[in-house]
């Protein structure tokens, strides 16, 4: 690795082969000089920039420029999404140490689409450090494939909660709302919501759900995790939603009536004191 990023320094340009052959070793150091510099690339055989490897296509390349003098440039992202592949994620990871590489942008993605958990929560505690602001195309990512724990981290940050104004994410979050196991995440989720995003017609539809849930599965919400904040929290959902509908204002305020008797109901049932002041101390992020 050494002795090849040396001989790049001198000549100033590699192949398109050459960086493959890198990637396979883990020659960080001869990447991350041909990545930062943006030395032009030759196709020595291919005749396209696309490298196939374990079944998979990756355009290791990128564009710059228009018209005469157009030249390929090696992509960092293509580069962390081989070692996601390939699975190397310890390798990966050295590259988010990269300097310029927090201005890379799909790497949350990338990481949701292929489970690197250490990763994410790394491009996260990132992002907080260097005042960073995820897409909120991550949330709705984190969202739809179902990594609800990313999505509750993810929507610390205001600017993407944005994605949860969407309409295939609102349909998300009440599917989320029909089951025991999801409806904490969905009550936190909610909790941030744009609110006049929400439709009049979405709104009958959340009180349909929402009332057959407390009709039918109430003991999976009072078993859920931490079913006083996700009771109180839906319950002020429920209130804002009544401010902005005149048609399903009473059914919005008939349900927050509900989940706050509810959540009476599971603040009496602690017998000890340590239990209840346990679950009074819990926040949503």
């Amino acid at each position: 690795d050494g002795v090849a990023t040396q001989i790049l320094q001198m000549v100033a340009q590699t192949t398109l082969e050459e960086c493959q052959c890198a990637m396979k070793t883990c020659c960080l150091n001869f990447l991350k000089e041909v990545w930062s510099k943006e030395i032009p690339l030759r196709k020595k055989m291919a005749k396209k920039s696309t490298w196939v490897t374990d079944n998979m296509s990756i355009d290791l390349t990128k564009s710059s420029g228009s018209g005469l003098g157009k030249e390929d440039k090696l992509r960092f992202v293509n580069i962390f999404k081989y070692y996601l592949i390939t699975k190397k994620p310890e390798v990966a990871s050295q590259l988010l140490d990269w300097e310029g590489s927090e201005n890379e942008y799909q790497l949350l993605k990338l990481c949701l689409q292929y489970g690197a958990q250490e990763l994410i929560h790394k491009l996260l505690r990132q992002y907080i450090d260097l005042n960073i602001t995820p897409s909120p195309d991550d949330l709705g990512s984190a969202i739809r494939g179902g990594h609800y724990e990313i999505a509750i981290e993810l929507i610390r940050f205001p600017e993407v909660r944005m994605a949860l104004s969407r309409e295939e994410t609102q349909d998300k979050l009440i599917q989320m709302l029909r089951r025991g196991n999801t409806i904490h995440y969905a009550a936190e989720l909610f909790s941030v919501i744009p609110i006049k995003s929400v439709k009049d017609a979405k709104v009958g539809v959340i009180c349909d759900v929402m009332n057959d849930f407390l009709n039918d599965s109430v003991k999976e919400l009072i078993m859920c995790y931490s079913p006083l904040l996700t009771t109180v929290l839906l319950a002020e959902f429920f209130g804002k939603l009544a401010l902005k509908t005149r048609q399903y204002k009473p059914r919005c305020l008939g349900i927050q009536q509900r989940l706050l008797d509810l959540s009476h109901q599971i603040q009496s049932g602690f017998s000890d004191e340590l239990d209840l002041k346990f679950f009074l101390n819990q926040k949503d992020k």
